[in-house]
């Protein structure tokens, strides 16, 4: 209580008058459904982005198998 009238001390009545807002309560669209083209053209690069990560970790699994294999096999013959 004694923050609001030390913030009000120096306003005069004019400056407290409430400001009038008007209000538009026109329909907005939040959501816009998506035509055929930009399904399609989503679907591609998600297709393509799946199987760049797939060839990716195909080829990051494979240099690991490699090396793992390699390494084991030159140890036993020693």
């Amino acid at each position: 209580m004694v923050a609001f009238w030390f913030t009000n001390r120096g306003r005069s009545k004019g400056q407290n008058k409430p400001l009038m807002v008007r209000v538009d309560n026109k329909h907005t669209d939040f959501y816009r459904s998506s035509t055929k083209d930009q399904t399609l053209r989503s679907a591609g690069f998600l297709g393509l982005g799946t199987l760049a990560i797939g060839i990716f970790a195909a080829v990051i699994v494979s240099v690991a198998v490699a090396f793992i294999f390699s390494t084991l096999t030159s140890s036993l013959g020693n």
